[in-house]
């Protein structure tokens, strides 16, 4: 079940909300769908810090999203925070090392 309908807009808020009451109550994908729409608008609002924090919660909790950590990385990098940006760039660097995606590592890299 989706957690927006079209013409619906939501704030990074409810559906930080909505990922904790999942992880409560065990439901692990739905979490992870509340958590990854919460960085989305977050992103798109520019709120890079309360993005930051929940890509790095989603990664600790197995969830690699590797195009949300790489549009953390864009964000950060557009909003002059370099040094933060390749830190994340490193971050997925490694994933995709580690599973050896290389021409996707030389894509990162290059």
């Amino acid at each position: 079940m989706p957690l927006t309908a079209p013409g619906q807009t939501i704030d990074p808020e409810t559906a930080e909300m909505v990922y904790r009451a999942a992880v409560a109550v065990g439901k692990n994908d739905a979490a992870i769908s509340a958590a990854q729409l919460a960085v989305r608008i977050c992103l798109e609002r520019k709120d890079l810090a309360k993005a930051e924090a929940m890509v790095k919660e989603l990664w600790s909790r197995g969830s690699k999203d590797l195009n949300l950590r790489y549009r953390l990385a864009d964000g950060l990098a557009s909003a002059g925070e370099k040094e933060r940006a390749v830190s994340h760039l490193e971050v997925i660097a490694e994933e995709l090392q580690g599973q050896k995606q290389i021409k996707e590592l030389v894509k990162v890299c290059g």
